[in-house]
């Protein structure tokens, strides 16, 4: 009951202080401009799986009041340069939504960009309801995958744990990229790994070897797709391989294995990791 009293009584006081307020220059503080309200519609965009051929990238904006045409300034010092992202975006009259556009032709296929814009006219922000007067971005063009068939692999990774000194070669499920030497394996230790069980793998787990560069092959940092009760498997390359005859391999400890709950170690110790891609068969 007291807070009852209590709130009556705030009331009442403002009641009595809105007289005293300053109603002379209302369109000084309140003027149009600033009731347009300007936002960016989101505050995060993560976008990896733009088409290979994209050449633009819209990223929008939006405002409460479309009453006069207004522009804004971005601050787009955090773009990539080759971008050439505008340093400002117009409203019509009448608009409530306009579109900043970043050119994205120089993006290369398979590289993740990320950068932020902000709004650097405050007058046309109000902050306690605008969405987001920044936004981040994360920005890929994705490959198109085609089917390559099944080829021989060679695993010198797993040997690298639990003294497994047998050096096998099973078939695998490749797909390449359309006109990239970049390679996408499916299950690469899956059903066919001989020392995998039922629940040991996750079905349908990828791994991708970039070979464009043929005397560098990169295989960037990636899980493999099963757990042996130490966490899930991941590999990367610490040397650049070869891609050479359909074949790509790795230099002896040019590879890198590791489980969360057991560290991680040199692997390749052999130097027998292959990846065949010579007379792709349709089966197993």
């Amino acid at each position: 009951m007291k807070n009852i009293f209590k709130l009556m009584a705030a009331f009442a006081a403002t009641a009595l202080l809105i007289p005293a307020c300053n109603v002379d220059n209302v369109n000084a503080t309140y003027t149009d401009y600033s009731n347009s309200e300007v936002t960016f519609s989101q505050s995060v965009i993560v976008a990896t799986e733009l088409s290979a051929d994209a050449t633009s990238f819209t990223i929008e904006l939006s405002r409460n009041n479309a009453k006069d045409a207004v522009t804004v300034s971005i601050d787009n010092s955090k773009v990539p340069a080759e971008f050439n992202c505008p340093n400002s975006v117009s409203f019509a009259a009448g608009e409530y939504k306009a579109e900043l556009v970043l050119n994205i032709s120089n993006l290369a296929v398979g590289t993740k960009v990320t950068g932020s814009l902000a709004i650097l006219t405050p007058e046309a922000v109000n902050a306690n309801v605008a969405t987001a007067i920044s936004v981040n971005f994360t920005l890929a063009k994705a490959y198109i995958w085609e089917n390559y068939g099944w080829c021989n692999y060679t695993d010198d990774i797993v040997t690298a744990f639990f003294g497994l000194p047998e050096i096998v070669t099973y078939p695998v499920y490749v797909e390449k990229a359309q006109g990239f030497d970049v390679f996408r394996i499916t299950d690469l230790y899956g059903e066919t790994y001989p020392y995998n069980d039922p629940g040991d793998y996750t079905p349908g787990s990828k791994v991708i070897i970039n070979a464009n560069d043929h005397n560098n092959v990169i295989f960037d940092e990636q899980n493999l797709g099963f757990d042996w009760g130490y966490g899930e498997w991941y590999a990367w390359s610490l040397a650049g391989g070869t891609y050479a005859n359909g074949v790509i391999t790795f230099p002896v400890n040019g590879l890198a294995v590791g489980m969360p709950d057991a560290g991680e170690t040199y692997a390749n110790g052999s130097g027998m990791f292959k990846l065949d891609l010579n007379n792709p068969k349709n089966s197993k």
